[in-house]
């Protein structure tokens, strides 16, 4: 961080699995936590290094549906023995990291959160731990909800040690007897300008497609209209890393050529109409030509092999790629040639059909080899 600061941050499927030490009714699934009807998740002991030190703030960026309630309880301690008191009068003392880590009684745990003195918090966002300190930190996360929507939580954050913007203020107020209300009030600006400081510190990240995040890289793509269902992820990547050339090419037959042939994987044969009106044998079969290739002067023929189009889908999302590419008065005709012999069609010499002195015969998806 900008500011100095370090934290502990949860945002992917193996944080998460890390620090639960106990949990019932959790599913951690796609670098996001959710939390079902009534949830409970108790982390481990998260040990900064430092003894007395000073928290700053939670950051929990989550989606809570209407009819539910996220509640969180945090506590930090400087010792990792406690004495533990029970509903009978009855005290144990108990060793937090081993307990948090391996014990299975879940109410335990409950109790103690409860004999720590810890913060709770409702539905938190952004809330501040000022009053937190102590080398080692855990947390309960319990969610109540009566909806059929799960809790969830997509990233948890918590930075230390404690610092203030009220350091840059007048003298005058920096020496105020309880300063608490003061340390709150300009947290709100602090976490804004920290925020922005973070986004500009990491920029690469959202501007490298090698590096930045793939929801982000959906995101991008759907700014400069491309689908991104149809490609996976690195050729997304590629295509964003040039997009400056892709755009300065758009609609030219060399861009047509090269974004078929990165979703294909095979070059196709790209004819423009307008570039064969003025043959010769144009002009002596223009009725079979134009029934080929089209009337217009803005028809152009995309020609594949059959053997490049794996089924129905990939068809259709070749024709999306090509009508998202070309000029708007463009017209495109795309034919996939398969191995007949059919005469007044598509049958070209060399591509689909072969002049030689032996013939084949195509049986069970096999070409044998007959006779001279």
């Amino acid at each position: 961080m900008s500011s100095g600061m370090k934290g502990f941050v949860f945002n992917r499927n193996s944080d998460w699995e890390e620090v639960q030490s106990r949990s019932h009714g959790v599913l951690v699934s796609d670098d996001s936590v959710f939390l079902k009807s009534h949830a409970f998740l108790v982390s481990r002991l998260l040990d900064t290094g430092e003894n007395g030190m000073s928290w700053h703030n939670l950051i929990i960026k989550a989606n809570i549906p209407a009819n539910a309630k996220l509640i969180f309880k945090i506590f930090a301690s400087d010792v990792t023995t406690v004495v533990v008191p029970f509903k009978n009068g009855e005290s144990h003392r108990l060793d937090l990291n081993d307990f948090l880590k391996k014990d299975k009684n879940l109410e335990l745990k409950m109790s103690v959160f409860n004999s720590m003195n810890c913060l709770t918090f409702e539905n938190p966002s952004e809330v501040p731990l000022f009053d937190l300190k102590g080398r080692y930190l855990a947390f309960c996360i319990e969610s109540i909800n009566y909806s059929e929507v799960p809790v969830k939580i997509d990233e948890m954050q918590i930075n230390f040690p404690f610092t203030s913007f009220a350091q840059y203020l007048p003298e005058v107020y920096q020496n105020v007897p309880n300063s608490a209300f003061i340390h709150r009030f300009i947290s709100i600006f602090q976490s804004i300008y920290l925020e922005l400081d973070d986004i500009i510190d990491n920029i690469p990240e959202k501007f490298e497609p090698s590096c930045s995040d793939l929801k982000f890289i959906h995101w991008i793509c759907s700014l400069f209209n491309i689908d991104s269902s149809i490609y996976d992820e690195s050729h997304l990547r590629s295509i964003l890393k040039n997009m400056t050339h892709r755009f300065r090419s758009c609609g030219t037959r060399d861009s047509l050529t090269k974004l078929i042939s990165e979703y294909v994987g095979a070059v196709p044969i790209l004819i423009e109409k307008f570039r064969i009106t003025n043959n010769d044998y144009y002009k002596l079969e223009k009725e079979i030509v134009d029934k080929l290739f089209g009337k217009s002067n803005y028809n152009f023929t995309v020609i594949l092999h059959d053997e490049n189009i794996k089924n129905e889908q990939c068809y259709a999302n070749l024709l999306k790629i090509i009508h998202e590419n070309i000029p708007i008065d463009a017209i495109c005709n795309l034919v996939i040639l398969t191995d007949n012999i059919i005469l007044g069609v598509h049958c070209y010499v060399g591509v689909n059909s072969f002049i030689s002195n032996t013939y084949v015969q195509k049986t069970e998806g096999n070409f044998i080899k007959l006779g001279a």
